[in-house]
């Protein structure tokens, strides 16, 4: 029986699946370029019913030798474009022009380079684009085909992005350490300060685009300096001036400046991770001590008025400085001793007269229990932050487990981090603010909760998910894979590239299973790279093709079983060594 499929203004519908159900039996057929299906195989006056979209539907009865026209709107797809740089890497963070039907869109890749373009009407010609100096280059024009399908796009190389190095010299070539540098990039400004070597390195700068530098120096005005970014350039030298002595150089009191402020106790030692509440300039901020027990403000005005507020525990002090110079520092003592101590020293002092008079007291052991006493009312002024360790066991086992997510759940907030190759994370904390419990995930195992304690290290056990098949090692491609009997198997496949289209083979029999393909290893898959779906449970045998884009040349297949009963099987086949647009 042949079927032709066609739009509303009478165009045939190419490439396109359409479903089929008869039987109790389902199946997905693909028009031809002329919008065509060969149907055969089935019982004479069937009743079968085909849709695109299930909520409607277009029935008809079969007849070997008879032609039925059939009419669907056109459907509406995401395409999925993968941007890389000409070396194949993927390209980031990067923006692509988008125009279709007369509408132009802008998106930006993400993480992992890809752009998902959504509800795009079917056989819609795309222009991409990349906008430089207001013109359209590095045009392509994609045909949008089936759902989901990937789009491949090349980036040119004056869009690529990478670190820019500097150095400020003086005029006999010696390096100028820690200077203030302004830059302008991309209608931004902002500041930073040569290290030792005086040197700066700045991220994410486009290739061939400009930025502008110049050195800031108190009470002078130095010039712009223009780059254009080139990556074979290693380093580009900034001409400046060092400091000149405060007292030699023209006074500017609307330039901003630094000041230090250095938090002692009363024993002179400095109190480090301690809050200091500032107020300057209409501004307030909160700044940490560091292990030197200093905060610096950068932005203090001569002549401005600094009120300090310090309270480490419930010990409070305040102070107020003005700023006389650039660089000063000032320092603050917060007591921390315990005053209410004189009141019960007078009668120990009176009681020590005494015994001298009779010299019936031996006053070493009283000494010795006084100064024990004292001890016992010392009060720590730091903050102590400790180095905490979690190794993550699978139970029964005592097998050391990689990669598994780690949710450290504070108070306020969660922090995730992964286990290494010995199954461990650490990570820091201080007395006041522990974790009150983490959550460690893996894929294959069940999830488990565990409260924190105060112990440095802990080891905590996972069991495996019974109800999942993840193999150890991974399939070549050109294997065939059948049914385990596991309700959710997991196989992962190498390809042997990085990139490439390659066949799937698949027989769900007459008991229907899900069947989803995503790039990358097992422990790495998630929505985000999923390149085929069946959307749902699927029976019946199919065969086509699918582009991958994955840089450790893995492949991962997940078949969702309809029940232990179930059979099914499927065929990864080898990826052709010539990239083929779809």
């Amino acid at each position: 029986m042949i079927l032709s499929f066609i739009d509303n203004n009478g165009n045939p519908l190419k490439d396109l699946n359409i479903h089929f159900e008869y039987n109790d039996l389902s199946e997905i057929i693909t028009t031809s370029v002329d919008g065509i299906i060969k149907l055969s195989g089935i019982k004479e006056e069937t009743k079968v019913h085909c849709y695109i979209n299930n909520k409607k539907k277009q029935s008809f009865k079969f007849t070997e030798d008879g032609k039925f026209s059939i009419t669907f709107k056109p459907p509406t797809v995401n395409m999925s474009f993968v941007v890389a740089k000409p070396n194949g890497d993927a390209a980031t963070d990067l923006i692509i022009h988008f125009e279709f039907d007369k509408n132009v869109i802008q998106n930006q890749t993400d993480s992992t380079g890809q752009i998902i373009l959504k509800n795009i009407p079917l056989n819609t010609t795309v222009k991409a684009f990349q906008v430089f100096n207001d013109k359209e280059e590095n045009i392509e024009h994609f045909q949008c085909k089936k759902d989901k399908a990937q789009y491949f796009y090349v980036a040119e190389k004056i869009f690529e992005k990478a670190i820019m190095h500097f150095k400020l010299i003086d005029k006999n070539g010696q390096a100028i350490r820690n200077s203030d540098i302004r830059f302008r990039y991309e209608k931004n400004e902002f500041e930073t300060v040569t290290d030792n070597e005086g040197r700066i390195s700045i991220e994410n700068i486009k290739i061939d685009f400009t930025v502008e530098c110049k050195q800031l120096m108190f009470g002078k005005s130095l010039p712009w300096h223009k780059f254009q970014f080139d990556k074979d350039i290693d380093e580009y030298i900034i001409h400046g001036e060092k400091r000149a002595l405060f007292g030699q150089e023209n006074e500017n009191y609307d330039s901003q400046v630094r000041m230090k402020i250095k938090l002692v106790n009363s024993k002179s030692e400095p109190i480090a991770n301690a809050i200091i509440n500032l107020a300057y300039d209409e501004k307030n901020r909160n700044k940490y001590t560091n292990t030197k027990g200093e905060i610096q403000i950068d932005d203090v005005l001569i002549g401005s008025k600094v009120d300090v507020f310090v309270d480490v525990r419930g010990k409070k002090t305040e102070a107020q400085f003005i700023c006389n110079t650039d660089n000063e520092t000032h320092q603050i003592v917060l007591k921390t001793g315990n005053e209410k101590i004189m009141f019960w020293l007078i009668p120990i002092v009176v009681i020590i007269g005494l015994a001298i008079l009779f010299s019936k007291i031996d006053l070493d052991s009283f000494f010795k229990a006084k100064k024990e006493v004292v001890l016992e009312k010392v009060v720590k002024d730091t903050v102590i932050i400790s180095d905490y360790q979690i190794t993550i066991k699978e139970k029964n086992l005592d097998k050391l487990l990689a990669k598994v997510k780690i949710e450290l759940k504070f108070k306020d907030s969660t922090y995730t981090k992964f286990s290494d190759k010995l199954g461990q994370i650490n990570f820091k904390a201080s007395s006041n603010n522990l974790p009150t419990e983490f959550k460690a995930s893996l894929l294959g195992y069940n999830d488990s909760t565990i409260k924190l304690s105060t112990d440095l290290f802990t080891t905590s056990f996972i069991s495996k998910n019974d109800s999942l098949d993840i193999a150890e090692n991974n399939h070549n491609c050109g294997s065939l894979t059948e049914s385990p009997g596991a309700s959710i198997t997991y196989r992962t496949f190498h390809m042997n590239m990085d990139k490439g289209r390659f066949k799937l083979f698949y027989n769900m029999f007459s008991l229907p299973d899900q069947i989803d393909v995503y790039n990358g290893a097992t422990n790495t898959i998630s929505e985000k790279n999923i390149i085929y779906s069946s959307t749902k449970m699927v029976s019946g045998l199919k065969s086509f093709y699918i582009n991958f884009n994955s840089p450790d040349s893995l492949i991962t297949i997940r078949v969702k079983g309809n029940d232990h009963s179930t059979k099914w099987l499927y065929k990864v086949y080898c990826p052709r060594k010539t990239m083929v647009q779809n």
